[in-house]
This record gives C-alpha cells, sequence and structure tokens, in this order.
C-alpha cells in the first residue's frame, strides 16, 4: 500500500528534524511507496493552505484519507498496526495522510467524503515534530505487523495469530 504524506509545510533542510524524517522515510520505503507532497514554500498563509489541499483532491479519488487533528479518535500504536493491516488486506492501494496547519483543518479538506480524523495526542506539536511523530509511528506500525522487535510492547493480538498460524503450518 502506498502511504502519501500530505504535508502543508516543507522541513527546514537544516533544522532538527531533516535527520529523523529522512531516515524514518527510508525505512518506511523498504516496506512500501511512500511519497511526501509538500508545497514550494516553507510554511503556507491559511488562504493558501486551501489551496494546497484543494490541489490534492483529483490524487485523493480511489485512495483512504486520513487527517491528523485534534478532534480525531486516540489510536494507540497496536490499533493503528491493525488498522493498517485492515486496510492492506481489505485492497486499499492508496492511503493519503494529511497533516494541518497551526489554523487546523481546512475546510475543502474537512468536507472529504470518508475522511477519518485521528489525534496524535491531546497535546500541541511543532508541524515538524508532529510530522516526526507521525513518521515514526507508521514505521512503528509495520514494524509490529511484520513481527519486527522495534516495537517493545506486547506483541499485537495480529502477531500473535501469525506466529499460531506459522507454528501450525511448520508441525
Amino acid at each position: 500500500m502506498k502511504l502519501v504524506f500530505n504535508m502543508p509545510f516543507r522541513i527546514d533542510a537544516n533544522g532538527p528534524y531533516a535527520s529523523a524524517l529522512q531516515e524514518l522515510t527510508t525505512r518506511l520505503s523498504r516496506a512500501g511507496e511512500v511519497q511526501c507532497v509538500t508545497p514550494k514554500k516553507r510554511n503556507l498563509e491559511p488562504s493558501e493552505l486551501d489551496a494546497f489541499y484543494a490541489s490534492r483532491m483529483e490524487s485523493f479519488a480511489g485512495s483512504v484519507v486520513w487527517a491528523f487533528d485534534e478532534r480525531g479518535e486516540e489510536l494507540d500504536s497496536v490499533a493503528l498496526a491493525r488498522q493498517l493491516e485492515k486496510l492492506r488486506d481489505q485492497g486499499t492501494r492508496s492511503l493519503q495522510l494529511c497533516l494541518g496547519a497551526a489554523t487546523g483543518l481546512p475546510a475543502v479538506l474537512a468536507r472529504q467524503a470518508g475522511l477519518r480524523l485521528i489525534r496524535l495526542s491531546r497535546m500541541t506539536f511543532a508541524h515538524e515534530l508532529a510530522a516526526l511523530v507521525v513518521f515514526e509511528q507508521f514505521y512503528r506500525a509495520h514494524t509490529i505487523n511484520s513481527g519486527h522487535p522495534y516495537h517493545y510492547g506486547a506483541p499485537s493480538d495480529l502477531v500473535q495469530a501469525k506466529v499460531r498460524a506459522a507454528d501450525r503450518r511448520l508441525n
């Protein structure tokens, strides 16, 4: 499944988050196609934010669209992994992930049919830090689903079921 990160801001190449985001992008791309869509300008004005997402609407056709917003549902890492596995099993080809700006979700995005809102935290984060958290959580979800030891929490039910199925095949 292709992951498309729609970010209405540019990551400062010399900033503190750039190398970590690049590393996580590289890790995620080993699991599947990853695309980052950003504007040419570093920061957009509120009116430009609407235009950024309006220009993306056509590419959302046929995709599942999730946006990160303080009003969204909160998922833990294992629940996120389950949701991604479910999308993959349903044959989802593209997941569009939309990060907002300080003004919240633009109206054009909020009207997107089937939009799912997810909250990162009850806390507020700088955009670059929020992007880093999103990328890390998607990498973590991939490792949970693949049984990789990166996630040190209790193995998810999905991973346990896969292990049991593999054991049955071997015995």
